[in-house]
């Protein structure tokens, strides 16, 4: 694999003479890179069957429990059982990022109707909002058209959005989702009552395993490997996701995620 790297050459008064070129052999990197992903693969996988054992001997524990278990030890089984789901879904995401780097992640494109879409992904973090107080609303016209997309793969990318948004909005705070269509795509954005992103962060946040400054101070749980799923998901569909400035006349002032899926024809509609 040959990687170039291109930079102008410009006179003493700015015109352009020319551009150097310089060529790099990066097989041994490309090499280490897929020796890394394939490992990666590997132990997640291995580490997923014991995991998924785990969490179902906890569960069976608890729900045969008739008294018998007194409150601190449920307090601690259900301690265990929290980061049990944490690690499984540490263990997903790492997963989903190794077929994504080898390519092996295959979509299941079909029609699907964005106002219901949003809504069940909503609905699916309901006991997170209530945990914290938070009110969301949600403003996705019924004529809103169809995302053409794999729903298992939006689902996931709009559940990363509101885990973040949920995450880093204060207790009590707002989280607003809207939809709409733009063009070729609809647009899906979800904007929070947070600190917000500083904008040297903004392009960085997508990175792997990238902690925010506010995240760290914040003390908020997290692993860095969502938003990055989210851009290689909207990627591979078409799409793209980035962060903007809140919209005017919002209520939020924090982050806003906007992410365009490719939208579905109009004869599949």
């Amino acid at each position: 694999m040959i990687r170039s790297y291109s930079a102008p050459v410009l006179g003493e008064g700015g015109q352009p003479l020319g551009f150097v070129t310089v060529l790099r052999d990066a097989t041994r990197e490309q090499e280490v890179e897929l020796a890394r992903s394939e490992l990666l693969g590997v132990v997640s996988h291995e580490l997923q069957t014991p995991l998924t054992a785990i969490k179902g001997a906890l569960e069976l524990v608890v729900e045969e429990d008739e008294g018998r278990l007194s409150r601190v030890q449920r307090r601690f089984l259900d301690t265990i059982d929290r980061n049990c789901a944490r690690m499984i879904g540490l263990v997903g995401d790492l997963l989903d990022l190794s077929r994504l780097d080898a390519g092996r992640l295959e979509l299941d494109s079909r029609p699907l109707d964005t106002p219901n879409l949003v809504a069940g992904c909503v609905a699916a973090l309901a006991n997170l909002f209530e945990q914290k107080r938070q009110e969301v609303r949600v403003d996705v016209p019924t004529a809103t058209p169809p995302i053409l997309g794999d729903r298992r793969r939006v689902e996931q990318i709009l559940t990363n959005l509101l885990a973040n948004a949920t995450r880093y909005t204060p207790e009590g705070g707002l989280i607003e989702v809207t939809a709409e269509a733009e063009n070729s795509h609809v647009r899906i954005a979800v904007a929070d009552s947070g600190p917000g992103i500083p904008d040297p962060e903004r392009e960085p946040v997508f990175s792997r395993f990238y902690r925010g400054k506010d995240a760290s101070r914040l003390g908020e749980a997290g692993s860095g490997l969502g938003l990055a799923i989210v851009r290689s998901l909207a990627e591979l569909h078409g799409g793209l996701v980035q962060v903007t400035p809140p919209a005017s006349g919002s209520a939020t002032r924090g982050a806003r995620f906007v992410v365009d899926l490719p939208r579905a024809p109009e004869d599949a509609e």
